[in-house]
Order: C-alpha cells, then structure tokens, then sequence
C-alpha cells in the first residue's frame, strides 16, 4: 500500500492536472487537502471492509497515469463514498450494467448505478448532488446501434 497523506495527494492532483484547483485553494490549501484526504481514506477504508481489498489510489499513478488521472481530479475526490467505490470498480474494468438518475430540482437527486464486478453485480445509490459529476465522465460509446457507457475518464483540462 502506498503512502497517503497531504504530499502525496497534492503531487496526485497535480499529475492529473488539477494545478488551478490547488490555485484556486490559495492559502486554504492544506485545509482542503486534509478535507480531501479524510474523504479519500474513508473511502477506501469502507471499500476494504466491503470488499476485503484495500484501493491503492496512489499505486494507480505509476501502474495507470491514464486512470489515475481521473480518479485524481477534483470532481471524483469530491464524490460520495459510494460514488467514488462506483468509480474505483469502473477505473478497474467493471462494466456499468445500468443507471438510472433522478433530479427534483431543488428538493431531491438520487443515481443508481448498477456495475458488474469480479464480485458480481453491485448497486451503488447515490443521494449526495455532488455526485452527479460524475456522469459528465463517462464514457460513451455504440454498439449494434445502441448505446453502451464504457469508463470513466478524465476531463480535458483547457
């Protein structure tokens, strides 16, 4: 397992392009890193109690600098835990099976995401709106005439 703490996270975000996020910080900066960093261990420490397997995000820099990326940039660390485990089984080959979205505006949101893993099939209910970033990474692609979600990737940074 990698080393996890506020240098490590801040040299990931910068690999995955996020430099004018940390800008953005200013001299905030350690303070969100930390927020981050504690939503990031909670994350893997539910999906290792979950799953029995503790996420290397760290690790993913050197054996996936492509993946890494995305799970790097601020919309995926800002995720819910169930969101980011969601994320974490699609960096790793997991096919989205089914998803479903509901927005009231101003009152409820909820996604639904139902993933084939090496597990087996896993649902994953989001209700944080933070969580709807996540859809604009997504991957799409068609197949016979119809459409399949294939990954999640990074956002081109302009």
């Amino acid at each position: 397992m990698s080393r996890l703490d506020r240098t490590t996270l801040r040299e990931a975000m910068l690999k995955a392009g996020e430099e004018k996020v940390l800008q953005f910080f200013g001299d905030k900066a350690d303070q969100e890193l930390d927020r981050l960093l504690a939503q990031l261990k909670q994350f893997i420490d539910e999906f290792e109690t979950r799953y029995g397997d503790r996420p290397d995000p760290i690790g993913l820099l050197s054996e996936n600098p492509v993946k890494a990326a995305a799970f790097f940039q601020l919309d995926t660390l800002e995720l819910s835990t169930q969101a980011k485990m969601a994320v974490w089984w699609m960096l790793s080959g997991a096919d989205l099976m089914r998803l479903n979205a509901e927005v009231v505006s101003r009152e409820y949101t909820r996604i639904a995401l139902r993933l084939k893993t090496p597990v087996g099939e896993q649902e994953f209910v989001c209700q944080d709106p933070s969580d709807f970033r996540l859809l604009r990474h997504l991957g799409t692609v068609r197949v016979d005439g119809k459409l399949a979600i294939d990954g999640y990737y990074a956002l081109r940074r302009s």
